[in-house]
């Protein structure tokens, strides 16, 4: 864990069970690089992972738009930034796409 980063939650929308500002440091402490869809995949792994363990139902992870809030915050308040390189996206959505969007990588500061 972090120490010295105070991370509060804000006002309004839903309670997660693992803090997504806290989950998205660590996940980048450990892995050094990732895109957002990297991180919100292993994010709601992560709560399956304690649904299962905890014998609840399965929470409510946050909706992929609203996670990307989160690291454009991050990356405005300096915490985050981003790589030189890019990835290119390999969803199905772009199959048979000549040129395919690009992902952006993000990394601590």
């Amino acid at each position: 864990m972090i120490t010295g980063l105070k991370i509060t939650r804000d006002r309004g929308g839903n309670f997660h069970p693992i803090c997504t500002r806290d989950f998205i440091v660590e996940y980048l402490t450990a892995n050094g690089e990732a895109t957002i869809p990297q991180i919100h995949g292993a994010y709601k792994n992560a709560l399956r992972e304690l649904a299962a363990n905890n014998h609840r139902r399965r929470y409510h992870w946050a909706r992929y738009a609203s996670f990307k809030t989160q690291v454009l915050r991050l990356l405005h308040e300096g915490i985050v930034e981003l790589s030189e390189r890019e990835q290119e996206s390999n969803s199905p959505l772009f199959e048979g796409w000549e040129v395919k969007p690009s992902l952006k990588i993000y990394r601590l500061s």
